[in-house]
């Protein structure tokens, strides 16, 4: 059940009020571009946001050469990403708020994610992974979209569009694709998975695992995300299906 009428306008207010609290604290060179988004974010309407760390419990995912977990670097960007979102005044929910997987069967446990979406009636799904191939060389975030919601490709683009300005290893050279995932295909509502980077680059692995490089990819997928509501993003019909294998498994 939501909240009634009065309690959404005292949580969009006091999120308000939080945002402008935090906007005092951003340091200076970033300041105008923080103020930017948040403003942006605080005009629109309240969303209702399921966010997918993936993998998790007996399922870690795929492992860096320093041994860095995938399920252990996708909770915390997905926590940090609920804060932003929630300050905006979203309603925002966890596939799997710790590491526990959501069942021992991995089909089901797809299908469990892909439940919420439905349960939550949420107007928006970001499944949130990361990358492994195998020449350590590869690194950079990339976004993914599946065809089954005509907004799905507008929006990966939008978070792509975001992520290509962090470039701690060099220039982010990668586009958003499309790509057949389960999650994304059965989801009902626009969604978008994004790889946030390479385990299999010792220098990204260590990125990954660092909070406030966490914290800094959480921010460029909501200010991507934020763009998306405010109906920016243009298609581009020369994208062609990812043909790399996935460690989520396409299915």
């Amino acid at each position: 059940m939501f909240n009634s009428s009065g309690n959404k306008t005292l949580r969009w207010l006091t999120a308000m009020v939080m945002a402008l609290v935090l906007l005092a604290a951003v340091s200076t060179p970033k300041r105008c571009e923080y103020q930017r988004v948040w403003a942006q974010a605080l005009m629109l309407a309240p969303q209702i946001v399921v966010l997918d760390p993936g993998h998790g419990g007996i399922d870690t995912g795929a492992a860096g050469p320093g041994g860095i977990m995938e399920k252990d670097i996708t909770l915390p960007v997905c926590q940090y990403l609920k804060e932003y979102l929630s300050l905006s005044g979203a309603r925002v929910l966890l596939t799997r708020p710790d590491d526990k997987e959501l069942s021992e069967d991995f089909e089901e446990d797809l299908r469990l994610r892909v439940d919420l979406i439905k349960r939550s009636q949420a107007t928006l799904f970001l499944s949130i992974h990361g990358n492994s191939f195998p020449a350590p060389s590869e690194y950079g975030a990339q976004t993914f979209f599946c065809d089954n919601h005509n907004e799905s490709e507008r929006l990966a683009r939008c978070i792509q569009a975001e992520l290509k300005k962090l470039e701690p290893l060099g220039e982010n050279y990668r586009e958003a694709q499309s790509g057949d995932f389960y999650v994304l295909r059965n989801s009902p509502v626009p969604a978008a998975l994004v790889e946030i980077g390479f385990l299999s680059n010792p220098e990204e692995e260590r990125l990954l695992a660092d909070p406030s490089y966490q914290k800094q990819l959480a921010w460029r997928i909501f200010a991507g995300l934020v763009a998306f509501w405010r109906g920016e993003g243009i298609s581009d019909q020369s994208l062609t299906p990812v043909s790399l294998k996935s460690t989520i498994g396409a299915r």
